[in-house]
C-alpha cells in the first residue's frame, strides 16, 4: 500500500493508527465537489408567495391563487423543496385542500426565533 498507493489516495500514520486519507494533489477536485452548491435567490413571485403564506397560515393553494391573482402552484412547489413551507398535517385529509405553513428553516433563513417577530402586516393598498 505504501509503496503503490491507489490513484488520489495516500497511507497516512498517527502513532499507531493508520488511515487512507486523500493525496494533495487531489485536493481542488475534492473542493469542488464537496462545496455545498450555490442556491439561487427567490423570485419576487416566491417572496410574494412566502409572505403570504407567512402572514396568513395556515394557506391553501387557492387562498395564495386569490391574493395573487396568478397560479402559484409551480412556486409552492420551489418553496416546498427548499423547505421553506411545508403541507400541514393537522389540517386537510382525504378530500380535503391542503394547507401550507412556514417552517423552522424558513424562521431561520429569516433570523427569526418566531413568527411573533414578523414585521407588521402592510396595510393593504386601496
Amino acid at each position: 500500500m505504501r509503496a503503490d498507493p491507489p490513484r488520489g489516495l495516500r497511507l497516512e500514520e498517527s502513532g499507531d493508527h493508520l488511515g487512507l486519507v486523500s493525496a494533495p494533489e487531489c485536493t481542488a477536485v475534492l473542493e469542488r465537489h464537496l462545496r455545498p452548491p450555490k442556491v439561487e435567490p427567490l423570485s419576487q413571485a416566491a417572496l410574494e408567495t412566502l409572505s403570504i403564506v407567512a402572514y396568513e397560515q395556515p394557506v391553501t393553494r387557492a387562498d395564495i391563487r386569490g391574493i395573487r391573482g396568478v397560479d402559484g402552484d409551480a412556486v409552492v412547489e420551489t418553496l416546498l423543496a427548499r423547505g421553506l413551507i411545508a403541507e400541514d398535517p393537522r389540517f386537510g385529509g382525504r378530500g380535503r385542500p391542503t394547507f401550507l405553513v412556514t417552517t423552522p428553516i424558513f424562521l431561520r433563513s429569516m433570523g427569526l426565533a418566531s413568527l411573533a417577530e414578523l414585521p407588521p402586516r402592510p396595510a393593504p393598498a386601496r
